[in-house]
């Protein structure tokens, strides 16, 4: 990518319309800048920082996440499809009408992270974190949060239709259950947590 654009986007601290594809842009510092009606294609973004930042009504598709950083970020209408998101970070952002589809996310976090209207679909978040998250009006449907961690979070706030939540975290008293809607697999999920038996 021109030297002299990316120099440009740091300076005004934010970019317009412009679609990168194919570029390298792996730990880059694009902290505080907001990205609107951008969209990325197959583009390494590993080690990126987006901290602080903005993703407004843009798109990341096909490409790697691993370790980038959208702490505090604020992300609205705006989607990641078809991505690496290994050891991604989401922790203390704010998101709203926002899709992950189709992507792998292992390790990635959201602790403290506030979602309004996030759609997460056929997506893998194995081993990651949700701890103390608000959220409203999410949906994480066919996706597998296997021996992720969800203290503090209610997942009555969440609709997890078809998802996998086998040896998932809770706190102690197991108080984030309270008013989740379950299906039997998910129950048996939560009676293995629970040592209980079901004849």
């Amino acid at each position: 990518m021109d030297s002299e654009l990316i120099e440009s986007i740091l300076d005004e601290g934010e970019a317009d319309g412009l679609v990168f594809e194919d570029e390298d842009l792996s730990g880059m510092d694009f902290s505080t800048v907001i990205f609107r009606n951008c969209s990325f294609i197959s583009c390494d973004l590993e080690g990126t920082s987006f901290s602080r930042g903005g993703l407004m009504s843009s798109s990341i598709s096909d490409s790697d996440l691993s370790r980038a950083d959208f702490s505090g970020a604020y992300i609205k209408d705006s989607e990641i499809v078809g991505s690496r998101l290994y050891g991604t970070v989401f922790s203390s952002s704010r998101i709203k009408n926002a899709k992950i589809v189709r992507s792998s996310a292992r390790y990635s976090s959201f602790s403290s992270a506030s979602a309004s209207l996030l759609r997460i679909e056929q997506s893998s978040f194995t081993d990651s974190a949700f701890d103390e998250m608000k959220c409203t009006g999410c949906i994480f449907s066919s996706s597998d949060f296997s021996r992720s961690s969800f203290r503090g979070t209610s997942m009555n706030a969440i609709d997890l239709h078809e998802s996998s939540i086998e040896s998932i975290a809770l706190s102690e008293d197991f108080h984030e259950l309270r008013g989740a809607r379950l299906d039997i697999t998910q129950m048996m999920c939560i009676a293995a947590l629970l040592s209980v038996e079901i004849v």
